[in-house]
């Protein structure tokens, strides 16, 4: 047995045995070489040619999508600023000035929303921040600008001129009463004005009517709108139209 292993081939039989050796290891390196690349292209790479693992462009094989899904969101709610009226003499009757612009503030929520399969089924909300409105300030008029005014009537002494959509009226309307609001009777030379926009007490001089009293309101009298009393509405001669009002100096 000792001379068996000691034995030396001649050279013709270490080359093919070597030959031999060197074809039946290909097989094995290129198995597993495939099983390689097979094995990283099922994990979602592939085997590149210079040895190096590449990510698959379009692998999602393996990649687990969830039906649950969660994000933050804001939501933003404006919120209204307030229209502070203050009287001032510098400026005359009709006058406005604004002196400070008004800034709508704003309420910011952040929420986790919570969804399954794409749709909303909770939400929390995670914080809140306020940003506080600023009041719009504006200034208005109290001072007389006195004017004179020749009329049909005679001149006279105004302070304020407005232009005012004027109907008119009597006592037996549908829900009157034929009492005005400061409880005098409906006639000629009674009107129903917003006292908001004209104070009641005060005297006007309507082209065409002449002058009235501001005795009454009525509750479709708004804003520029002025009610012409009249004993019978039907004996009356106005109709409904826009007309210049003068609101008078002093008449009592």
């Amino acid at each position: 047995m000792k001379r068996l292993i000691n034995k030396v081939y001649p050279i013709k039989y270490q080359i093919a045995l070597a030959v031999f050796s060197s074809i039946a290891v290909i097989p094995i390196s290129l198995f597993a070489l495939s099983t390689q690349k097979d094995v990283s292209a099922f994990a979602g790479y592939e085997y590149s040619s210079n040895g190096e693992f590449v990510l698959l462009e379009n692998y999602s094989s393996l990649r687990t999508k969830s039906s649950f899904d969660t994000s933050i969101e804001e939501v933003v709610t404006m919120l209204p600023f307030n229209t502070i009226y203050k009287d001032s003499d510098e400026l005359f009757i009709g006058e406005t000035k604004t002196v400070q612009r008004g800034v709508r503030g704003q309420r910011v929520e952040t929420f986790k929303m919570y969804y399954w399969h794409g749709k909303l089924i909770d939400r929390v909300l995670l914080n809140t921040v306020n940003k506080s409105p600023v009041d719009e300030i504006i200034l208005r008029g109290t001072k007389k600008n006195i004017r004179e005014l020749a009329t049909p009537d005679g001149v006279i002494k105004y302070y304020q001129k407005l232009n005012m959509w004027a109907t008119s009226y009597d006592g037996n309307c549908l829900g009157c009463s034929g009492v005005t609001y400061t409880g005098t009777s409906v006639r000629h030379g009674v009107c129903a004005v917003d006292p908001r926009v004209i104070p009641l007490g005060s005297y006007m001089y309507v082209p065409g009517y002449g002058t009235c009293h501001a005795e009454d309101i009525g509750g479709g009298i708004k804003g520029n709108d002025i009610d012409l009393g009249f004993e019978d509405v039907s004996k009356g001669w106005w109709s409904a139209r826009y007309t210049d009002v003068y609101v008078l100096e002093l008449k009592s």
